[in-house]
């Protein structure tokens, strides 16, 4: 199956607590009635499907202890997509392995509750398989208006994949239709960490028309499994009725919050994109793009109409308001890009869109603040490794921290996965064998504020909008 990296938490991967509780130190564990894990699979196609999660070949550990040591307790697979571990009272953070892509990596929970119970979202349909080399769609499409320079799109939503007409593909000017034949294997996963699949009877395949960012058009053709041959997609194309008004206030103070983060970054940019969202009831804003924009710098507001053909699919308009500042390491002579990141998503109708998440300001490892590039950080590998951070707003719902360790590849650096740690405070004590000697990082910490309103229940499987995100990436260091 294709998936999409993690996203245990929401659109784009997400924050944690410390405090390991000196506990039963006792290790191995039995089924009983003592901590569990829950771990649901939701995949998000043309709609959402939830299961339990295959464990096979997984690992989990309940921790128990403080910050001078943690003992690791063995779990066992309970149950379908359950972890269990006889623990007799506490609630310890779990640290646990999911099969993401590019490869398996650790996460830890660490919410007050002894049943923890979360997401591995998926952008998928389930038992996905490959395309065949061979496969082509052939378009045969009555356009709802002569054409003259719009972008034409066909999307596969549920398969993720999407392919923009261009060259001998585009109508001559003043066409009425639409009817080229293009290889599928011209497609490309609308997310990089997406593995190219069959289209099948579940996916809801669309020919998309845009006049700059704004769909115009839209045929929603008769659903079909692919095969390795040639499959028709035809029917005439719908013109998109904008009858809903867009009109969300823009923040005022983000200069102020950018300019507060260590290491410091540059001058904030603003962005925001409206699509519909299949997984919009699981905190998934991926879908078609409606509209998009970027805010002029005298703007208080966006203000737009706009029209979403797919509410009878039950895939809602979503407004994402995303705003950034980004800086460059070098490191060896190689740059490195970080960023700071505070964004917000909420349903379409809604009259503002805050940026009520704190923005995380800085990130220590021990007392040694990450405020600056190319610091040797000494890890006392006896002892767990304790990460915070502060941030600008001292309410949110959950934290995060997520380690990568940057690895060379060719003349860049690739950013590699080593643990996501979630929580209910910005404090974490994580085992100091996840990092090694030697090896260069950087930690990304961050905020969430709504969404997961039974997080201090431990409970993450119903995230919902209105949701917020602040984050920030730390000074890049080397562990000695």
């Amino acid at each position: 199956m294709h998936r999409h990296r993690g996203l245990l938490l929401a659109p784009l991967a997400l924050a944690g607590c410390a405090q390991l509780f000196g506990i039963d130190t006792t290790t191995g564990a039995d089924a009983g009635n003592g901590v569990s894990l829950r771990v649901q699979r939701v995949s998000v196609g043309a709609s959402v499907i939830k299961g339990p999660q295959d464990l096979t070949g997984q690992t989990a550990d309940f921790l128990v202890g403080d910050a001078t040591g943690i003992v690791r307790n063995t779990a066992v697979i309970a149950g379908p997509g359950t972890w269990t571990a006889d623990i007799a009272s506490g609630t310890p953070p779990a640290l646990f392995t999911l099969p993401d892509l590019p490869m398996t990596a650790h996460h830890l929970w660490a919410l007050p509750s002894r049943d923890m119970r979360g997401n591995l979202i998926a952008f998928e349909h389930p038992n996905s398989t490959p395309p065949g080399a061979s496969s082509q769609l052939a378009l045969n499409v009555t356009l709802p208006a002569p054409y003259t320079t719009e972008t034409l799109m066909v999307f596969a939503v549920g398969a993720w994949m999407h392919h923009t007409l261009a060259g001998a593909e585009i109508p001559a000017a003043m066409a009425t239709t639409v009817n080229p034949t293009i290889p599928y294997s011209s497609f490309v996963p609308v997310l990089s960490t997406i593995t190219p699949a069959r289209i099948t009877a579940s996916d809801v395949v669309l020919v998309l028309r845009y006049v700059g960012a704004d769909l115009t058009g839209v045929l929603q053709a008769t659903q079909f499994d692919q095969t390795d041959a040639t499959d028709p997609v035809s029917g005439t194309m719908v013109a998109v009725a904008h009858d809903k008004m867009l009109d969300i206030p823009l923040p005022t103070d983000l200069a102020q919050r950018y300019a507060a983060v260590r290491p410091a970054v540059g001058a904030p940019s603003v962005s925001w994109n409206l699509s519909a969202a299949p997984g919009a009831t699981v905190g998934i804003a991926l879908g078609p793009q409606l509209l998009s924009g970027v805010p002029a710098m005298a703007d208080t507001a966006v203000t737009a109409m706009f029209g979403d053909p797919f509410e009878s699919l039950g895939w809602p308009a979503t407004f994402n308001l995303n705003t950034s500042a980004s800086r460059t390491a070098m490191i060896n002579a190689i740059p490195v890009s970080l960023t700071a990141q505070m964004t917000t998503f909420v349903d379409a109708s809604a009259t503002a869109a805050p940026l009520d998440a704190g923005l995380p300001t800085t990130i220590l490892v021990g007392t040694t603040q990450l405020n600056t590039d190319g610091q040797m950080l000494a890890i006392d590998t006896t002892k767990p490794v304790e990460i915070s951070f502060l941030s600008d707003k001292s309410t949110n719902t959950l934290y995060q921290a997520t380690i990568y360790e940057l690895v060379l590849n060719g003349m860049a650096y690739d950013r590699q996965l080593v643990l996501d740690a979630v929580g209910t405070d910005p404090k974490f004590d994580i085992p100091s064998d996840l990092m090694t000697s030697g090896h260069t990082y950087v930690i990304r910490a961050g905020c969430i504020q709504g969404g997961f309103t039974m997080a201090a229940s431990g409970d993450l499987e119903s995230p919902s909008f209105p949701l917020s995100f602040g984050q920030l990436d730390s000074g890049v260091f080397t562990v000695q």
